[in-house]
């Protein structure tokens, strides 16, 4: 027969025992983490009820966001279309296209010419003071002789289809080529002649370089005429009288390019006022080149015939003339 005392110590014993195994068990259990597989993915983070992730080390959020920012930096957000980096893309310059060429003068700004020129002017007709009159005939051959001074210069400026345009000149001459009658055995002739005219015009037609203007303005004439008579039949005499004036003209000027750099170019105006007539014909070819520059031979002939208060002045000024233009 069993005894029960024994029966319940030996229950304690067992009861006790399967609490140690338990602990100890427990134990190992706490102190040994499982160990992770580095080559498997990690879990998703999935948010506490709470809607709160659970909290990251700093040096893992620090590495979290440098890599998301150098992702957008690359491709954009993840997943997004990034219309500003597009659109940057679509407004940036393309530094790799040339610059246009340069354009032309604006037909709404001021464009100008200046012309300085030599003029081999030769005289003719009658110049006389009272009641002395002699022919004058001083040619082309004559005038590189007795030339003594001469300055010629012509301003234009244009915008759109309006014109200024000037023209100086001022010669000196001084010749014994002249017939003094027969009272006295020769003469001699100085002549100052300055000349300073003023136009305003409208380019009629204008097409591939080509053009035709009308011009109007005023011709300003300021003569000094000295004539001296050695003796012949009469004692040798002196005779000097100065004389200002001035004429309105008008008329026609015109250029045309034969080639790209060739032109020929004419002008044509008549008037009076201060003198009976006055006309001027001119007619002649240029070359341009490098755009701002161009080169002109011309023949030009200016007539005009004034007599008044005892002064008579009926003389051609003709002969070629050289030039030089220059636009700015």
């Amino acid at each position: 027969m069993t005894n029960p005392l024994s029966s319940s110590l030996r229950a304690a014993i067992l009861l006790c025992s399967a609490s140690a195994v338990t602990c100890l068990a427990a134990q190992a259990q706490t102190s040994n983490p499982p160990i992770t597989d580095p080559v498997a993915k990690p879990e998703p983070v999935i948010a506490s009820e709470s809607g709160k992730l659970p909290a990251q080390s700093a040096t893992e959020s620090q590495s979290q966001q440098g890599a998301v920012a150098e992702t957008n930096r690359t491709i954009g957000p993840i997943g997004n279309f990034d219309p500003l980096a597009e659109s940057s893309k679509l407004k940036s310059p393309n530094t790799d296209a040339s610059p246009p060429p340069p354009k032309g003068p604006s037909a709404d700004k001021w464009q100008f010419q200046f012309v300085p020129y030599i003029w081999f002017a030769g005289l003719k007709g009658q110049i006389g003071i009272g009641s002395r009159i002699t022919d004058v005939d001083a040619d082309i051959g004559d005038i590189f002789d007795h030339l003594n001074f001469g300055f010629m210069a012509a301003f234009e400026a244009r915008k759109g289809k309006f014109l200024l345009l000037s023209d100086l000149l001022y010669l000196k001459v001084s010749t014994e080529n002249v017939t003094p009658g027969p009272l006295f055995s020769s003469a001699k002739l100085t002549q100052k002649v300055f000349l300073l005219e003023g136009d305003a015009g409208y380019r009629l037609l204008e097409k591939e370089g080509s053009s035709l203007d009308a011009i109007a303005g005023i011709r300003f004439w300021h003569l000094h005429t000295r004539l001296l008579f050695t003796a012949g039949v009469l004692p040798e005499t002196e005779d000097s009288r100065s004389k200002n004036w001035v004429d309105g003209v008008g008329g026609l000027r015109g250029r045309a390019f034969v080639t790209k750099s060739w032109f020929v170019f004419g002008k044509g105006d008549v008037g009076g006022g201060g003198s009976d007539l006055t006309y001027q014909l001119l007619g002649g070819i240029g070359a341009t080149f490098k755009e701002r520059f161009s080169l002109l031979a011309a023949y030009r002939y200016l007539h005009v015939n004034y007599d008044r208060n005892n002064f008579l002045f009926d003389v051609g000024i003709k002969g070629p003339a050289l030039g030089f233009g220059i636009k700015f």
